[in-house]
């Protein structure tokens, strides 16, 4: 889905499907990323 939205995509080795419990830094890096390259 990702692909055909135009989206991004962010592989975590070794992350739980909760990715964004288990590496809350990693999941806040990403949106924040997202955030700036998307000017808002």
């Amino acid at each position: 889905m990702a692909k055909r939205t135009g989206g991004t995509v962010e592989v975590v080795r070794g992350a739980s499907y909760l990715v964004f419990v288990s590496q809350p830094g990693r999941t806040t890096a990403f949106i924040e990323r997202a955030a700036r390259e998307t000017g808002r």
